[in-house]
This record gives C-alpha cells, structure tokens and sequence, in this order.
C-alpha cells in the first residue's frame, strides 16, 4: 500500500473502481486502508496523540507488572505499533506471541 515515488497508491484503481459500480463501503475502507499504512510507513499523523496514548498504555504495563501479572496483552490499532513497541522495549518488555486478527476487509469484484 506504499506509493512508489511520483505514481499513484496502489488502491487509487480499485477505489475508482469501487465508486464507478457504487460499492461506497469497499471504496471507503479502501481509502482508510491507504491512510493507515501511510501513517504507519511515515511515523507521522497524530504522533502527539498516539505517543501520549502509547506512554499510558507502557505505564498500565508496568503497574500490572509490579502487582505481579506475568502476561499482559495490549490490544492497540497499526499507527500506535511501532511507537509501542519501540517504548516497551525500552522497558526491557519482551513479546512473546503476536496475534493478529482481521477487524474489516475489502472484497474484490469478481471478473466477468
């Protein structure tokens, strides 16, 4: 979903060809799909919120941590990963499983 330099995203076609046969919803969450991976290959957006989200989330971490929980699971949306995982980390938190889970997808339109 990465642009190459000076040509168009990748879902530009396929949320032109959602509009152009009316799938509103597939042509929507095409659009927000773009915006999630550029937020998350540009580390920009809403850093100020997400990092200040990310250091509560590292702070409820470490209290669960010192009441003596051994697992602990963060469930945070793709632009909070990278700076939470980067943050936990620096807290010597190791992960042992990850799980991903698909919340929504988009559905190409079978050829005729």
């Amino acid at each position: 979903l990465e642009p190459r330099a000076g040509a168009p995203s990748p879902v530009a076609g396929p949320a032109a060809e959602a509009l152009g046969r009316g799938d509103w919803g597939a042509a929507r969450r095409l659009v927000f799909a773009q915006m999630l991976a550029s937020g998350q290959a540009d580390g920009e957006g809403d850093a100020v919120i997400i990092g200040a989200r990310n250091a509560r989330a590292v702070r409820a971490v470490q209290r669960a941590a010192k009441e003596g929980h051994e697992k602990m699971a963060l469930t945070y949306g793709a632009l909070h990963c990278r700076d939470l995982q980067r943050r936990l980390e620096e807290e010597e938190f190791v992960e042992r499983e990850e799980k991903w889970k698909t919340a929504w997808s988009v559905e190409e339109e079978p050829e005729v």
